[in-house]
């Protein structure tokens, strides 16, 4: 058999994340993994999460998280609010404010599971009313075609329910004048509102935060969110660049890895960990976020042997020794790319049939569940011609 040197090209994986990680204030707390209790089934509570990334409103987005908002079947209170806001630290306001109310340049999406009377703009019904600056009565409702809250299901029913209801917050930048915010409840759109809300409702300015709170009064309600985005691991191939990027608009930027100073750090791992940065925030409160970084071993190329020279007539045969599970793409005299799993042996065997020219084996890629390598490897079997005789002549 014939070895060849193998020359390798790392594919550098590059991938940019930023940790969605929230300030927390009042009875929130982190339950677990990507979930928040807002409140606990106790009276006179509120809590509240804070983003810490600033949103661009001149631009489209759309936040998605699921709400529980307690068991009791339309016996508890008071609900859940979702704001945006230019505060990177709100006020917080328990019993019918929801958590919110009072805030300033603000747009507010109220989630109500408690009847505080018609004086309160209230319904009977569970409902959804989007509400600017702070106040959340009739005068400042901002909704779309309709006059009254909207029950939060489509029958109605109650939301406390012991059950996760999926929320999808929708902004539409329509124009310079012209905005659009949806509220989805259970992926069924239930409400808009469409107006100059970067004018009205934020001083005309694009720059916000947003906020998801949490309250009880004299009833209650263990009341919680959850968030798939919070802790994920950013997974990194070995050699791989990873860009992270800390909140937008701070300053005095310090990474624990890296020479970045400002808020995106881009460079290569050498192990996994965390990896922190510390600054001080678009309202001047010194802040340490945290992201989780794994990064992937460096994956074993395998080695392709051969049974070269052959004679025309035989097969040629190129074996494929390697970690098994791995995957190989290659072609056979730079024809369509094939791919072959290394099976629990550590080899394969890549045959070709009676061939009667040569033959070449480009190694092309080998890759994982997780990371991939570009390789540039040729490999040849000579193929010899039998040779031509002619019958003795004994004359």
């Amino acid at each position: 058999m014939r070895f060849y040197i193998l020359k390798i090209l790392f594919i550098l994986i590059t991938i940019s994340v930023n940790a969605q990680q929230f300030s927390l204030q009042g009875t929130a707390i982190i339950q677990s993994q990507n979930v928040y209790r807002l409140t606990n089934d106790q009276q006179i509570q509120a809590g509240m999460i804070t983003s810490l990334y600033p949103l661009d409103l001149t631009q489209n987005f759309e936040i998605d998280f699921s709400a529980f908002f307690g068991t009791k079947n339309g016996q508890g209170a008071d609900g859940i609010a979702f704001m945006f806001s230019k505060a990177c630290s709100p006020s917080l306001i328990n019993g019918a404010g929801l958590g919110v109310a009072g805030t300033q340049n603000s747009l507010i999406v109220e989630f109500d599971t408690y009847n505080n009377g018609s004086g309160s703009f209230d319904t009977p019904n569970h409902h959804i009313t989007i509400f600017r600056n702070g106040f959340l009565n009739q005068m400042n409702h901002v909704m779309d075609n309709v006059s009254s809250p909207q029950c939060a299901s489509q029958n109605c029913s109650p939301i406390d329910n012991n059950t996760n209801h999926l929320i999808k917050i929708k902004w539409e930048y329509l124009s310079s004048s012209l905005q659009r915010v949806s509220v989805f409840f259970n992926n069924v759109l239930r409400v808009t509102s469409t107006r100059n809300h970067i004018l009205n409702s934020f001083n005309n300015e694009n720059v916000v935060f947003y906020s998801i709170s949490g309250s009880t009064g004299a009833f209650s309600n263990n009341q919680r969110v959850s968030i798939a985005e919070n802790s994920v691991v950013y997974n990194v191939c070995s050699g791989g660049q990873t860009t992270l990027e800390a909140p937008a608009l701070g300053s005095n930027y310090s990474w624990s890895v890296g020479n970045s100073t400002t808020n995106i750090n881009t460079f290569t791992p050498t192990s996994s960990g965390i990896v922190t940065c510390n600054y001080t925030d678009f309202c001047n409160v010194n802040r340490t976020i945290n992201f989780n970084v794994n990064l992937f071993p460096t994956i074993a190329t395998p080695i392709i042997t051969t049974n070269s020279p052959i004679c025309d007539g035989a097969n040629a045969i190129f074996t494929i020794t390697g970690t098994p599970g791995l995957v190989v793409s290659y072609t056979i005299n730079s024809g369509s790319t094939q791919n072959v799993i290394i099976p629990s042996a550590g080899f394969i065997n890549v045959n070709v049939t009676n061939p009667s020219t040569n033959q070449t084996f480009n190694f092309v890629n080998v890759s994982n569940s997780n990371c991939s390598v570009s390789v540039n490897s040729n490999h040849m079997i000579s193929v010899s011609q039998t040779p031509v005789t002619s019958p003795i002549d004994t004359n």
